[in-house]
């Protein structure tokens, strides 16, 4: 499961997962340089593959764009992996 949800200290919302009864901000599981550019504000969906459409902003301009965040880590499904996300 996906959607969007607010971080304790921080009134702005932020893209999730929701997975192996943990609530993941996707903006933790992107690169570095990724988060320095976006802001991932909500996820909209997840497919059989286990890419997750989100809502993201653009650091510099606050220009809302849309994303496909794809997993990294071959070993995504299994219990317990925290994967990075590529777009």
């Amino acid at each position: 499961m996906t959607g969007a949800a607010s971080v304790a200290g921080d009134v702005t919302q932020h893209a999730f997962l929701y997975r192996n009864a943990h609530m993941i901000d996707l903006n933790s599981l992107i690169s570095s340089s990724d988060a320095a550019f976006y802001t991932l504000n909500s996820g909209q969906g997840i497919n059989d593959k286990e890419q997750i459409v989100v809502n993201a902003t653009v650091n510099a301009t606050g220009q809302d764009v849309a994303l496909l965040l794809t997993p990294t880590a071959k070993n995504f499904s299994e219990e317990g992996d925290n994967p990075l996300l590529s777009r």
